[in-house]
């Protein structure tokens, strides 16, 4: 006999639809979306996807009343916990794949790594997504 609560939560994927991915253009560099006119830019593909990315992972789960439970990420619980290094990077890998993998654009990431200094954790890995691949580096 299994106890419910034991067991690990289960999202059902979404299917990619035949429309391209569309949604703000990001600025990696200063983490804030771009702007033209006083329009926000829109890409599409790969880059519309990693745009997604960098803001779900930027973003604390179950902060905003906004956001769904699936949206967010659980990376900045890691700080500070007395863990061996090994786990808080086993850790850290689990939650960035979590939080990314809702989309259902994404299939997946490789090449994880992490580093933790301080309250800062620096994070790199290859997004795989349905339009090809794209690296990511991010400090949360």
């Amino acid at each position: 006999m299994s106890f419910p609560f034991m067991q690990p939560q289960i999202y059902e994927r979404k299917s990619v639809n035949s429309a391209p991915y569309r949604d703000v253009a990001w600025d990696y560099t200063n983490n804030k979306p771009i702007f033209k006119n006083g329009n926000p830019v829109i890409v599409e593909g790969i880059e519309a996807v990693k745009s997604w990315a960098y803001r779900a992972l930027l973003t604390r789960r179950y902060l905003h009343p906004q956001n769904s439970h699936e949206y967010g990420n659980d990376i900045y619980m890691l700080i500070g916990q007395p863990w061996l290094p090994e786990t808080k990077l086993a850790e850290a890998e689990r939650y960035v794949k979590e939080c990314l993998m809702c989309n259902p654009y994404i299939t997946g990431i490789s090449n994880f790594k992490a580093e933790f200094k301080g309250s800062t954790v620096y994070i790199e890995f290859r997004l795989n997504t349905v339009y090809g691949t794209s690296e990511v580096n991010l400090n949360v």
